[in-house]
């Protein structure tokens, strides 16, 4: 009789545990919960108002600048940024891996998006990114 109540307690012990894992990776992936593209001013970027979208990249060795002008190369790289989810903020940051999205819209407004690394970085602030 004592085993058996030994072994409920570990069984339901082992749930605990359990639940308690499942719990942990969902608050994980939940932390990812706002789009690039609800935020502001990044809010503003309609795939039907881009008139074109110049990528430039800031490495060790240099930069370099990818105009995108043709409708599918924009819907393209739209579509790539727009499954981009973005955390918590984050102190991390580095300076040999930039890449910055500058979005010419139809008005000639122009808006940029500055990945560092790993990190989307907006008003002097770095945030988490999943892709």
């Amino acid at each position: 009789m004592k085993n058996k109540k030994i072994i409920i307690w570990l069984i339901i012990l082992l749930l605990i545990i359990g639940v308690l894992v499942i719990l942990s990776f969902y608050k994980k992936e939940d932390s990812y919960t706002k789009s690039l593209f609800k935020m502001k001013p990044y809010n503003k970027i309609v795939l039907e108002d881009i008139k074109s979208i110049t990528m430039t990249k800031y490495t060790e060795g240099g930069s370099e600048s990818t105009l995108y002008d043709f409708k599918k190369d924009i819907e393209y790289t739209y579509n790539q940024l727009k499954e981009t989810k973005v955390g918590k903020e984050t102190d991390m940051a580095c300076d040999d891996n930039t890449t910055i999205y500058t979005f010419t819209l139809k008005n000639d407004e122009e808006i940029s998006i500055e990945f560092e690394c790993d990190w989307l970085v907006t008003q002097n602030k770095r945030y988490l990114i999943k892709k």
